[in-house]
């Protein structure tokens, strides 16, 4: 980490002050202004961010305080709050990731943690303020995902791994699975916020380690066997399912996470291999993604995917992890 321009001395108070006003000012134009609002959501946890970086976590934290009190008069106490400690929250794990030089995947994971407390704290003011529960919750989604299959039946047709797959989406079924939801949305939001941070906190003095590229992602060998336990857990479930519905619960929640990170997986093992046999780039990238559409489109096809995606996760085929076997 180096620093750059706002290396002048200012006492701590005053800096977090300012930018608690600058980080209320962001989350006013997310809140308000439908245009500027998804851009401005993106950068929120900035301000945050910088008090930590500077000033360490004590005064970050007081600045989302103060970033509380200049939200109160423009919004209800529940949604003041409840968006205070999204970003604030977030702003406070980037922050000390960068202070500490963390590398990339720890201030995301970090990040996701942070987003989740935020998201916890997000669904019980939306309760709070509208009475909306988890199961009413769970049925508006549902109904989400089947206006979205009809537009997309109405336009491309039918497709008979979609429509089985939608036979899935049910109200129960999205309860069931929430903690993955939850989750895999946390990440999602995280993984947003530090790219678009990770371009700006350059042009005032500090770096921000990238994550590897994508054709070099290896996920943890815990995934495979996870995956493995996960998916012959599935095939056993008719057998325990009355007896141990927790346990049914939590495969219904393990493997489609493991799924979708061995997804990942398989497609940066595609890309790696296209890019090594002479593709360009963006040929690669938009193979890559053909091949991920077609994974998602075809459960058989998919699960050849899957396992491919465990093997390279269990016996690292690109030698990423340790590129010193490469010459063995």
């Amino acid at each position: 980490m180096r620093y750059g321009a706002l290396t002048t001395p200012a006492r701590p108070l005053v800096e977090s002050a300012l930018l608690a006003a600058l980080g209320a000012l962001f989350i006013l134009v997310a809140f308000y202004v439908p245009l500027l609002g998804m851009f401005a959501t993106l950068i929120s946890p900035l301000p945050t961010a910088f008090v930590v970086i500077r000033h360490g976590v004590r005064w970050g934290v007081l600045s989302s305080f103060v970033t509380l009190a200049v939200l109160f008069p423009f919004l209800s106490p529940i949604t003041a709050i409840t968006l205070m400690t999204v970003y604030g929250t977030m702003g406070v794990a980037l922050g000390y990731s960068v202070r500490r030089s963390l590398p990339a995947e720890r201030t995301i994971g970090l990040m996701t943690g942070a987003s989740m407390v935020g998201v916890a704290v997000d669904m019980l003011g939306a309760y709070l303020v509208t009475g909306l529960t988890l199961p009413q919750l769970a049925e508006q989604t549902a109904k989400v995902f089947n206006e979205v299959f009809e537009i997309s039946h109405r336009i491309t047709g039918g497709n008979p791994a979609l429509e089985g797959m939608m036979q899935t989406v049910t109200p129960e079924m999205i309860m069931r699975t929430l903690p993955a939801g939850f989750l895999l949305g946390s990440l999602f939001l995280a993984w947003v916020n530090y790219e678009v941070v990770r371009r700006v906190l350059p042009r005032f003095g500090y770096t921000v380690e990238p994550l590897r590229p994508f054709s070099r992602w290896i996920m943890p060998e815990a995934t495979g066997h996870v995956w493995l336990l996960a998916f012959v857990g599935l095939q056993l479930s008719p057998f325990y399912a009355e007896k141990l519905p927790f346990l049914a619960v939590v495969v219904d929640n393990v493997l489609p996470m493991a799924m979708l990170v061995l997804l990942l997986d398989a497609a940066s093992a595609l890309c790696f291999f296209l890019l090594r046999s002479g593709f360009a780039g963006g040929v690669a990238g938009l193979f890559t993604s053909m091949a991920v559409f077609m994974a998602l489109s075809s459960p058989l096809l998919g699960f050849g995917v899957q396992l491919f995606g465990m093997i390279d996760v269990l016996f690292d085929l690109r030698r990423v992890r340790y590129p010193e076997l490469s010459d063995i």
